[in-house]
C-alpha cells in the first residue's frame, strides 16, 4: 500500500500567491517504504479567501481512497484510519452516509467556523490548487503545476495511508 507523508509548513521552497495564500509544505509518496517522488507546492490549511479563520486537520495518520473531487477530477478522500479496512469504494461515503459518513469527520487544530466552531472538518480531500488562491477550505492542495504528476501515481479506489507531520 502506498503512503503519503506530508510535512506541514516545512517547505524550504514556499510559494506565495497574490492573495497571500502560501504553498508552504511538501509531501513524499512511498510504495513499500521506497520513495517514489517528492512534491513541493503543497498547502495544508484553508485559504485566506474564506475569511473564517484557519482550518487545518491535526497531525496524525489517516486513511485515504482515490475518488473524485466534487464528481469532477481524481483526488484522494481522507477518512479515519480505523476505517481503512471498511471502505472499498470511494462512493460508499456518498451512497451510505449513515454508515460511513462519520469516518470523514476529522479533528482540526483550530475551531472551524464552518462547523459551529468545533475542532472538526468534514470532507477533507487532497486535491488540485490554483494560481489565484489555493482552493482550500481546509483540504490539502497541490498547486496545479504539480498535481497531475502527483495524482497519476494512484488509481481509482486505491487505498492510501496518509501521515501528516
Amino acid at each position: 500500500m502506498k503512503k503519503i507523508v506530508i510535512y506541514s509548513h516545512k517547505s524550504d521552497k514556499p510559494f506565495k500567491l497574490k492573495n497571500g495564500d502560501v504553498y508552504d509544505s511538501y509531501l513524499e509518496v512511498y510504495d513499500d517504504n521506497k520513495l517514489l517522488k517528492k512534491f513541493y507546492n503543497v498547502n495544508v490549511d484553508s485559504s485566506l479567501k474564506y475569511n473564517q479563520g484557519k482550518t487545518e486537520i491535526e497531525n496524525g495518520v489517516y486513511a485515504g481512497i482515490v475518488g473524485l473531487h466534487r464528481n469532477s477530477y481524481k483526488a484522494i478522500l481522507l477518512f479515519d484510519y480505523n476505517a481503512l479496512n471498511l471502505v472499498d469504494n470511494w462512493k460508499q461515503f456518498f451512497t451510505n452516509w449513515e454508515k460511513y459518513g462519520n469516518y470523514r469527520v476529522l479533528k482540526t487544530i483550530y475551531p472551524n467556523p464552518a462547523n459551529g466552531n468545533r475542532k472538526i472538518a468534514i470532507g477533507i480531500n487532497i486535491h488540485k490548487g490554483g494560481d489565484d488562491w489555493d482552493y482550500s477550505a481546509g483540504c490539502i492542495t497541490l498547486h496545479k503545476s504539480v498535481y497531475d504528476d502527483f495524482i497519476n501515481i494512484f488509481v481509482m479506489n486505491e487505498k492510501v495511508i496518509i501521515e501528516k507531520i
